[in-house]
């Protein structure tokens, strides 16, 4: 598994991609990334860590202090991308008990009783997206999972109501 982490990161690096957790430090550019909508329509990445009615009531400025609180408290709750040093694309993910909603929802139920850890949010500005940063973010992903010693992690997708994926 060590290895496939070396291509990945030799991969990543031919595109010129680096991966870093976002720490307290990082948080500007988490901020410029999202934009002023937080991603879309005020989400802040919190969609999956509270209930629909805390999601709504929070939309906007509460969900953006939710998920730097969550930051502050030195907890990484995802990965940035970089490429020439600007921050391209956000990949949210933690251990499935970090996020409510996945535990509560029927279609997406635990498949066994490993500890498993979710990616819940892949988002990329559109120039990445033709140089190959998902396949990248995802080699990526499985090599940060796998530094903390987490071998299951899984993806996890919705729709928004014009039928993309979110």
């Amino acid at each position: 598994m060590v290895e496939n982490r070396r291509m990945s990161s030799e991969r990543a690096e031919s595109l010129g991609l680096q991966f870093h957790a976002l720490t307290p430090d990082r948080w500007p550019h988490l901020e410029n990334l999202f934009g002023k909508r937080g991603a879309c329509g005020g989400c802040w990445c919190m969609w999956w860590r509270l209930t629909r009615s805390e999601f709504n009531k929070n939309k906007g400025e509460g969900n953006r202090k939710s998920l730097k609180k969550i930051v502050d408290s030195g907890i990484v709750p995802g990965i940035i991308a970089y490429h020439d040093s600007q921050p391209v694309a956000w990949c949210a993910l933690g251990r499935r008990e970090t996020y409510p909603a996945l535990e509560r929802s029927r279609t997406l139920k635990r498949v066994d009783g490993k500890e498993v850890w979710s990616v819940v949010l892949f988002l990329h500005g559109q120039t990445v997206q033709t140089q190959g940063c998902n396949k990248k973010s995802a080699q990526s992903r499985g090599g940060f999972c796998t530094a903390a010693q987490r071998q299951n992690h899984r993806g996890i997708s919705h729709r928004t109501e014009k039928g993309k994926a979110a």
